[in-house]
């Protein structure tokens, strides 16, 4: 999975304000959650 966190990573840019696709930043957002969801909750 190490190969898609970098993969995320290098194409983040494109989501965040100002990015090509920032239009899509929460889609984004929520695919990254689903992928890497943290082992702690509130």
């Amino acid at each position: 999975m190490k190969f898609m966190r970098n993969y995320l990573n290098k194409i983040k840019p494109k989501f965040e304000e100002g990015g090509k696709l920032h239009a899509f930043r929460s889609l984004f957002d929520g695919f990254e959650t689903f992928l890497f969801v943290p082992n702690d909750t509130s």
